[in-house]
């Protein structure tokens, strides 16, 4: 499979959406970062990053060499542009000049580049000290930008209009010592003279030899003295003659900088004199551009660079058939996160709506592309009509801050047969609160079942289409405010009686009562409980892949590390580190694949089912599954909601998957200890002592066996809270037997992401492993079945004689190895046995070979497994390589390295079969997309 190699990301959108193009057109993909925990995405992706030193050129190519098929390397951070481009070309694929981008990110050689060609730029002067910048400043006079030689998202960007601000923001400067990736940077900065004009964009991509001129997007900037960019429409909407002049200006720009190659996003302001090139930045656009791009061309702007950096034919987009446009949502003031508030209906232009930060999340102003915390995009037939769909959602949102407001009083609940509520103790027991995104989390989960319910009521003639079109339009206002109305209230009988009271209080009983027709709490509640355990079991999904390719990368580092087999604490076989690694992946694979088969059976929908014995209206269960996105409808109305099953089966593969990780955690904590010394763990794996100075604590050992044990006492608990619980649904079955499901499956996640951790960040010492596989007289089983074989002796006599033998020389205080160099052990031709006795167990192998081939294709344990450990052995303990490789019958030892290498690869290839049902989005809270739109669905009625 072809590889496209990765180079860091930008963080704002792009760079993730890039990933899932290339892996959507069947690229293996190789992320390279020295911070995987910066992009959080790559775990929904499956792509398991390559933590090296990606400020280093020679570690990111020494990596990108020893990938297989490498056709593209790419970075769509401005930081790494410059590495992505040299690596490209010292690997011969295609890329930028490296020279070019380097004249482009200085952003003093490029705007002398640009003004020795004659194009219009803004004066710049550089400055490394404050007598340099108030000549600039002086020659210049104010207002004048201050801006660091090199830089992205408008960062540390000041116009300034007196002294003081501007000295403050030029020692600040020129104390910088690193940027906000922690790279070095150059001291001091540049003065330019301030432009004054509306503020567009060019985008651009260079291949073949010519530059493609994509389009020109409109910019919208906040208030001085930041240059935060809030918003942008694509196309401008601007006369065509002035477009042209747009486009003909950035093309000459990129001509002066001689970037003919890969894209780039030219910064232009328009005013009474023309066009003035204030930046060209070379790399794709930020702020989601390509995005918006992508919605007015229809067309796959991402997948079409793509495919020009992988060497395809790409498909160039000829006209924008529409207009998209965006606006970020970016707070007034810093503070606390507590939500996004819509206070209005949602346009049906608008097509996405975003929040990138959480709840409880510290939100600062920097003047940069870091205050955004979301954004708004619009379609439209026109940059008017989008922009005027992006504005007015904004408006109609709040970003609030600090702690919830006071929870309301219960309303009274009438059932007809109940005439109060539950007692207010009762229901702080019965029904405690949940944070707030869990319960918002849940009344998405019972609007999209409303959807998809109220819709086939409607098709099937069951509901009168105006009484449910008054229903999902309020329920389209429930969802576009995020429930905030229902957030802090109490609930009275549960969440459900919660939701369908508010839609009564609003609409009236006739109508707001009017959803509930032909089905129940209980079907509704068992689809709530597939819908939560689906999304539960992805993410465990994941953090399991996760561990198993770890342990696979970590087991092909591993091939040539000599690590004794033990059998009951002690030292048993020869074996190698990559052999136990192994081991432990094919265990868990086996729990992956449980997993999957529950992933399979989540996929029947509940719904229809009523309280267990269907419903005498005749409504379609198969329409509202698909709508669900569920495949199939339950086939039994009472296992329906009856069985809870699935999440103790899941629990149940957990916990078979935890007691693993406790036995590998086991292992790592007693090979990290002194007396081992198997491995070292960083410092930003282990603990101090608050007493003993000299201790390093693996104490994330003791966490992920405390964390990975816990599936198996809730699973206890679950099985006994169903124990004779009749078959039915109950309480007992879909609320208190369940208590511990998603604990479980959380506690799991969180163990099998720390070993990933330490698995990962563990060093090897292939010293102390193979000192203890020496001591420990590994070879010894070898030469007693080797001995049987040439001897013709009987096991049991060759095991007591070596037995005896090695009893003999630790009496005479002798080394315990010398007695498998013992003269008694000759072979049938009178030969002295060397080398303790390897030459026997390698002798042993040497017949071994014939059914290797079949084997490795069966993805077996093959005959050369033993016999590459065992030739490992010899090369550390000082056996020159040409006797080894004739005592093994091969012509080379790399013969034998290839063999055991095979085994790694059929596993990497298999952890390569991407899951779809892994990829696949939570469908929680939403009715399929697929299958119909809501608001077009309303239009019709």
């Amino acid at each position: 499979m072809a590889t496209f190699a990765f180079i860091e990301s930008n963080t704002s959108g792009t760079g993730e959406l890039l990933l899932r193009k290339a892996l959507g057109k069947g690229f293996d993909i190789a992320f390279l970062t020295q911070t995987p925990e910066r992009y959080p995405f790559l775990a929904d992706l499956l792509v398991h990053p390559v933590q090296v030193d990606t400020d280093s050129e020679e570690r990111v190519l020494e990596v990108i060499q020893g990938l297989d098929d490498v056709v593209a390397v790419f970075s769509s951070s401005d930081y790494y542009v410059r590495t992505a481009a040299a690596i490209a070309r010292r690997c011969g694929v295609f890329g930028a000049d490296p020279d070019a981008i380097d004249r482009c990110r200085h952003k003093g050689r490029q705007a002398r580049a640009l003004t020795e060609a004659g194009i219009r730029t803004p004066r710049t002067f550089q400055f490394n000290d404050r007598e340099a910048a108030r000549a600039a400043r002086d020659e210049l006079g104010f207002p004048v930008v201050v801006k660091p030689v090199a830089g992205s998202g408008s960062i540390d960007v000041r116009l300034h209009h007196d002294d003081d601000s501007f000295l403050a923001h030029v020692d600040q400067l020129l104390a910088a010592k690193s940027n906000e990736r922690g790279q070095p940077v150059e001291a001091g900065g540049l003065v330019q003279a301030f432009v004054e004009g509306a503020e567009f964009s060019v985008e651009a991509v260079g291949f073949g030899g010519h530059i493609e001129i994509l389009g020109v997007t409109r910019k919208y900037l906040g208030d001085p003295p930041t240059f935060l960019e809030l918003g942008h429409d694509f196309p401008a909407g601007i006369p065509d003659a002035v477009e042209r002049q747009l486009r003909a200006h950035a093309h000459q720009s990129l001509v002066a900088v001689e970037l003919r190659q890969g894209p780039s996003h030219v910064e232009l302001r328009l005013g009474e004199g023309g066009p003035t090139t204030i930046e060209i930045n070379p790399r794709l656009a930020g702020g989601m551009i390509p995005v918006l791009m992508q919605h007015a061309f229809e067309t796959n702007i991402l997948g079409l660079l793509i495919d020009i950096y992988a060497g395809l034919s790409p498909d160039m987009p000829k006209r924008c058939v529409q207009a998209a446009s965006i606006g970020f949502f970016v707070p007034r003031a810093p503070g606390v996160l507590d939500r996004v508030v819509q206070r209005a209906g949602r346009d049906p232009a608008i097509v996405d709506v975003l929040v990138t930060k959480a709840r409880g999340d510290v939100l600062v102003r920097n003047g940069d592309f870091r205050d955004r915390i979301g954004h708004v995009i619009a379609r439209g037939p026109t940059p008017e009509k989008s922009r005027a769909a992006v504005d007015g959602y904004l408006s109609g949102c709040d970003i609030v801050f600090g702690a919830l407001g006071g929870m309301l009083d219960a309303r009274a609940q009438n059932t007809g047969r109940l005439a109060r509520t539950l007692h207010p103790e009762a229901t702080r027991i019965a029904y405690p609160d949940a944070p707030p995104e869990a319960r918002q989390k849940t009344f998405a989960m019972l609007a999209a079942i409303d959807e998809a319910h109220l819709v086939m009521l409607v098709e099937r003639g069951i509901l009168a289409a105006s009484r449910a079109g008054v229903l999902l339009r309020y329920i389209q206002q429930l969802k576009a405010s995020g429930f905030r109305q229902l957030l802090g209230e109490q609930e009275p009988r549960g969440a459900y009686m919660l939701y369908e009271n508010s839609l009564i209080n609003e609409l009236g009983i006739e109508i707001g009562g009017a959803a509930h027709l032909g089905r129940s709490r209980n079907d509704i509640g068992a689809t709530l409980f597939r819908l939560n355990l689906r999304e539960a079991v992805v993410r465990v999904e994941k953090s399991l892949w996760r561990l198993r390719s770890t342990l696979v990368q970590q087991a092909q580092r591993s091939t040539e590390i000599a690590m004794p087999v033990y059998s009951q604490f002690q030292v048993g076989t020869p074996g190698t580190l990559a052999s136990y690694l192994l081991a432990v992946e094919q265990a868990l694979s086996r729990d992956a694949a449980a997993l999957r088969d529950i992933l399979a059976a989540l996929e029947f929908c509940p719904l229809g089912a009523c309280a267990g014995g269907g419903t005498s209206i005749s409504v379609d269960a198969v329409m509202v599954a698909s709508l669900l996105g569920f495949r199939e409808t339950c086939r039994s109305a009472l296992d329906a909601v009856a069985s809870r099953d699935l999440g103790l089966r899941a629990v149940a593969a957990v916990a078979i998957a935890g007691t693993t990780l406790t036995r590998l955690a086991q292992d790592y904590q007693l090979w990290t200890t002194l007396e081992f010394g198997f491995f070292e763990l960083p410092d930003d794996l282990v603990g101090g002592s608050s007493n003993m100075p000299q201790k390093r604590n693996p104490y994330l050992l003791e966490i992920i066996k405390g964390r990975a044990i816990r599936p198996s006492g809730q699973w206890s608990a679950m099985i006994a809270g169903l124990h004779k619980v009749p078959f039915s649904n109950s309480v007992e079955v879909g609320s208190e037997a369940m208590a511990g499901l998603h604990e479980a499956l959380h506690a799991f996640d969180e163990a099998a992401t720390l070993m990933s951790l330490v698995v990962e960040g563990a060093r090897a010492c292939p010293e102390a492993m193979l000192r203890s596989g020496r001591t420990g007289m590994a070879a010894a089983i070898g030469v007693a079945e080797v001995l049987v074989r040439d001897t013709g002796m009987a096991f049991r006599a060759a095991h007591q004689r070596i037995g005896s033998a090695i009893t003999q020389t630790l009496a005479e205080g002798r080394d315990p190895v010398n007695a498998l160099d013992a003269p008694l052990f000759v072979n049938r031709q009178g030969s002295k046995l060397t080398r303790f006795g390897v030459r026997y167990l390698l002798k042993k192998h040497i017949t071994a070979g014939a059914n290797a081939t079949r084997t490795l294709q069966q993805k077996r344990i093959h005959p050369h497994s033993l016999r590459h450990t065992t030739a490992i052995f010899l090369l550390k303990a000082g056996v020159d390589f040409a006797t080894i490789s004739q005592w093994l019958g091969h012509s080379s030892l790399n013969t034998t390295m290839t063999y055991a290498r095979a085994d790694i690869d059929l596993k990497r290839q298999a952890l390569m079969q991407v899951f779809p049902e892994i990829l696949a989005p939570p469908r929680a809270g939403h009715v399929s997309s697929a299958a119909i739109n809501i608001v077009d669905w309303l239009k019709r009625l």
